[in-house]
C-alpha cells in the first residue's frame, strides 16, 4: 500500500513538472515571437531612419540582410519589399521599381492594411512614366486611406508627390498647395531635410512663374 501511495505521489509530481515545463516552453515561445518582433520592428525604423538621412544604399543593404535573416510573416516580408521600393525611387533606380511593383500588386489586396502603400509605390512609378492623371489618383487614394487609419506617416511623402504630379501638368496653384500641406506634414514629423526639399521645390516652381523675390524667399528659408 504504502508503494502505491509512493508511486501515485511520484506520477503526480511528474505530471506537475510537465505541466509546468509545457507551460514554460509555450510561455518562452511566446517571448521569443514577442522579441522577434520588436528586433524586425527597431530593424525597420533603423531602414526608415536611414532613409530620412538620405542614406538609401544603406537602408537598401540593411532591408536585403532582413529578408534573408530567418523565416518572416507575409506581412514583414512585403514591409521590408516596400521599404526597398522607396529606396530605389530615391536612389533613381526606376527599373529596379518597376521590376519589383508586380511582387506588390500580387501580395497585397485592397482591403490589406499595406494597401496605401502599395498606392504610393504605384504612384511613384506612374509619375515617373509620365502618367501624371492616374500617378494623382493613386496619391488621392493613397491620402483618404491614411487620414481614415489616422496613420500620418506618409502624407508627407504623398503631398509633395501630389504637388511634383500638378507641377508637371503646369497646374502651379494645385502644386503649391501640396508643397504647402507636404511642409506642414513634414514639420509636424520633425523632419527638417524633408522641410528643405518641400522649400528647394517651391523655390523651383516660383523660378519657373518669374517670382524670383518668392523664389529667393524660400530657399532662404531652405537654408537657415
Amino acid at each position: 500500500m504504502y508503494f502505491v501511495t509512493f508511486l501515485k505521489k511520484r506520477i503526480d509530481k511528474s505530471s506537475k513538472i510537465l505541466i509546468y515545463g509545457a507551460f514554460g516552453m509555450i510561455f518562452l515561445g511566446f517571448l521569443t515571437l514577442e522579441s522577434r518582433a520588436q528586433s524586425l520592428s527597431s530593424q525597420l525604423k533603423k531602414i526608415q531612419e536611414l532613409q530620412d538621412r538620405a542614406a538609401y544604399d544603406s537602408a537598401r543593404i540593411l532591408a536585403n540582410q532582413l529578408l534573408l535573416a530567418g523565416e518572416l510573416s507575409t506581412e514583414e516580408r512585403l514591409r521590408i519589399l516596400i521599404s526597398k521600393q522607396f529606396s530605389f525611387y530615391y536612389l533613381g533606380q526606376y527599373d529596379s521599381l518597376r521590376a519589383g511593383l508586380p511582387v506588390l500588386e500580387k501580395d497585397i489586396e485592397e482591403e490589406d492594411a499595406l494597401y496605401p502603400e502599395l498606392l504610393i509605390v504605384r504612384g511613384l512609378q506612374k509619375g515617373e512614366d509620365a502618367l501624371y492623371v492616374d500617378a494623382i489618383g493613386d496619391f488621392l487614394e493613397a491620402e483618404k486611406r491614411m487620414i481614415a487609419a489616422k496613420n500620418p506617416e506618409y502624407l508627407g511623402m504623398i503631398y509633395n508627390s501630389l504637388a511634383g504630379n500638378f507641377k508637371d501638368l503646369d497646374d502651379m496653384p494645385s502644386a503649391k498647395a501640396y508643397y504647402g500641406k507636404a511642409k506642414k506634414a513634414f514639420d509636424g514629423q520633425g523632419d527638417k531635410r524633408a522641410v528643405v526639399m518641400v522649400y528647394n521645390n517651391l523655390g523651383a516652381i516660383y523660378r519657373k512663374v518669374n517670382l524670383l523675390d518668392s523664389a529667393l524667399y524660400v530657399y532662404g528659408e531652405a537654408r537657415k
